[in-house]
């Protein structure tokens, strides 16, 4: 019988470790014998080969010919489950998350805008540092945990020109992460324009804005020109400034008429 190894791990034979592998060792036909595969630390047994198949370990085997047989054994690898609760994300030193044991990962915790991080639950010491290690030595699972800041910020409205808003010009204080709906309503004779300041879409009368910092919006209302006809006649013998007939005006334009008679 020939017992050899594949990688770091010994072999038992009959509870006795050899000195040396290969070992080799001749015994009588029907000899049963107990194997037993031990691995080195941060190995596992993954199966025996050769002249022996399977994972049974400890395992029987009677001798009834020669056998060369061969111990699997394979660095162990763990999981890091890694949970976000909250808005945030979570990166590792090394871009994946199975490791080897004695492996020492760097985790990161970055919040979203608007939070914070909480602190760590889980397969961690230092709960409370953002950026922290942790030693693998079997599968692990870390939560970071991500907290809404609430902060609270101002948006300011005004109106350029005759018309109102929704909300009412002036200071209105909102959470950040807050979406309010603006609406400018044009007065009569006028329409609305756009809207000047932080805001996106500056053409729509209705739209909204995310608070996430101080913000200034003003709707803008333009004149609506109206155009009128002023007809001029002259009765009798003289003439008229502007001359008689059809003149044609701005809404609210002032006309100066003068009437001169003939001699």
């Amino acid at each position: 019988m020939n017992v050899s190894l594949a990688q770091e791990g010994t072999v038992k034979i009959d509870g006795t470790v050899p000195d040396a592998y290969p070992f080799s060792e001749t015994v009588a036909n029907g000899t049963v014998i107990i194997l037993e595969a031990v691995p080195a630390e941060g190995y596992e047994f993954t199966g025996w080969s050769g002249g022996l198949t399977g994972y049974e370990n400890p395992v029987t085997i009677e001798m009834t010919c020669n056998k060369d047989i061969t111990a699997g054994f394979a660095e162990k690898k763990f999981n890091l489950t890694v949970v976000v609760n909250g808005s945030g994300s979570v990166s590792t030193s090394s871009g994946g998350y199975i490791f080897h044991t004695g492996d020492t990962v760097t985790i990161t915790a970055s919040p979203d805008a608007g939070y914070r991080f909480d602190g760590w639950t889980g397969d961690v010491s230092d709960t409370g540092s953002a950026s922290t290690t942790i030693t693998i030595d079997s599968d692990k699972t870390v939560i970071a945990n991500f907290a809404r800041v609430i902060s609270s910020f101002t948006l300011n409205i005004e109106v350029n020109g005759a018309g109102s808003v929704t909300p009412s010009a002036g200071a209105h204080s909102y959470d950040v992460g807050d979406v309010v709906t603006v609406t400018a309503s044009p007065n009569s004779g006028y329409r609305f324009d756009s809207w000047t300041g932080d805001v996106s879409n500056t053409g729509s009368a209705s739209t909204t804005i995310t608070i996430d910092s101080d913000k200034t919006v003003t709707a803008n209302f333009a004149r609506v020109i109206n155009s009128f006809t002023l007809n001029i006649e002259a009765n009798g013998a003289g003439s008229v400034t502007p001359p008689s007939g059809a003149h044609s005006y701005d809404e609210g334009t002032i006309v100066n008429i003068t009437a001169v008679p003939d001699a």
